[in-house]
């Protein structure tokens, strides 16, 4: 059913800082006994939960090799149905127009909007405008938010509407522009970008800035398997600049959970991509095995979710597509790692990288042009 919200509230433009508060304590049988969702507060006051539900894989028959049909929509609605329940009816979801056609059977924002239904009016949602080099001028991005704001279930507004990644150089100033008119016309409550080096945020930065809007997020690949926003800098210039960085994948599209193996790789493409990766991960993965039994039994992957939410100044949108994904996400909350194990982590990491660079491929080609790029 739609959800029709009222019109946009406007938000303060306060000085850039993030804060965490609990939205609710968690039951004993919902994700972790001592536990409680989170939340970061923007640059313009808007408080997201700073672990939400990333819905890459909804609807996507290609990249993620996912057979859409109505038992997988179900599962997808349950994982939203657990979202709603442990976070207190305030979950963050993620998604974007581009996890459609033609990455995917069905478009991932009709889908969260379907499984939202009228219980997700309190929900928080981010979504994305793909700029395609066809897409010309602010105008562009304005109508691109008004036809998410459809898909979402004739919502007025989104919570977040980011640039999903860098447009043409030419092109980039006219997107930013576009960013600002959602604001002022009230069409999102707060923009950001995604997959931003640090000098394409400071320059972000600026450029909505001086239209009074403030730069509140930019959603990057982080995690265990992939650390460059730890070691370009970027990470720093976002907590100087009062920018959250939101981590995509940050279970490494399932490797980090110990799912994987050598001899069971991932589906598609995903499977060549990262063969020689699995080749070298066993050391990063008994790390987070050994670390997770310290903390009573943990899984790999909450502990590999844990070791992001403990580095200042990031949150996560782990992607689940089903109750258990979603509830073992939410099992990465209400503790907390030593400084010792968070430093063995990083330590783990950066060994995984020299292996897997060491041994050339795809992934340490695309590791070099990315860290040419400043990415």
């Amino acid at each position: 059913m739609p959800m029709a919200l009222s019109s946009c509230p406007r938000l303060s433009h306060s000085s850039p800082k993030t804060r965490l508060r609990s939205l609710r304590r968690l039951s004993a049988s919902r994700a972790d006994s001592a536990g409680s969702v989170p939340v970061v507060e923007l640059a313009n006051g808007l408080e997201l939960a700073s672990l939400g539900i990333g819905a890459w894989a909804y609807g996507n028959n290609t990249y993620w090799q996912t057979a859409w049909d109505a038992q997988a929509e179900q599962s997808a609605a349950d994982a939203v149905r657990v979202a709603l329940e442990v976070s207190g009816g305030k979950p963050t979801f993620d998604t974007a127009e581009a996890y459609s056609f033609p990455q995917g059977a069905e478009s991932s924002e009709s889908i969260i909007a379907r499984a939202l239904g009228v219980q997700g009016s309190s929900a928080s949602v981010i979504t994305k405008f793909a700029p395609a080099p066809w897409k010309n001028g602010r105008d562009a991005v304005v109508n691109a938010c008004k036809k998410s704001c459809e898909r979402l279930g004739a919502r007025e507004f989104v919570d977040v509407y980011l640039l999903h990644w860098p447009g043409l150089p030419f092109q980039n100033d006219a997107y930013l522009d576009g960013l600002a008119d959602c604001v002022e016309k009230g069409l999102a409550k707060s923009v950001g970008v995604c997959n931003y080096n640090a000098a394409q945020v400071r320059d972000a930065h600026a450029k909505l800035a001086a239209r009074g809007v403030p730069l509140t997020i930019n959603q990057v690949q982080f995690s265990l398997m992939y650390t460059r926003p730890l070691d370009s800098g970027l990470l720093d210039t976002c907590r100087e600049l009062g920018v959250v960085l939101q981590a995509w994948s940050p279970l490494g599209q399932g490797l980090l959970t110990g799912k994987y193996s050598r001899d069971n790789q991932p589906p598609g493409i995903r499977g060549s991509a990262f063969g020689i990766i699995l080749e070298e991960i066993d050391p990063l993965l008994a790390a987070l095995d050994e670390i997770a039994d310290t903390h009573g039994g943990k899984t790999k992957g909450q502990v590999a979710l844990r070791w992001l939410m403990d580095q200042d100044g990031v949150v996560t949108i782990p992607g689940a597509k089903n109750a258990s994904q979603a509830e073992e996400a939410y099992g990465a909350l209400g503790w907390s790692l030593t400084a010792d194990e968070v430093a063995r982590l990083t330590s783990e990491a950066a060994g995984l990288k020299e292996r897997v660079r060491s041994k050339g491929g795809v992934p340490a080609l695309v590791d070099r042009f990315l860290e040419a790029g400043g990415v």
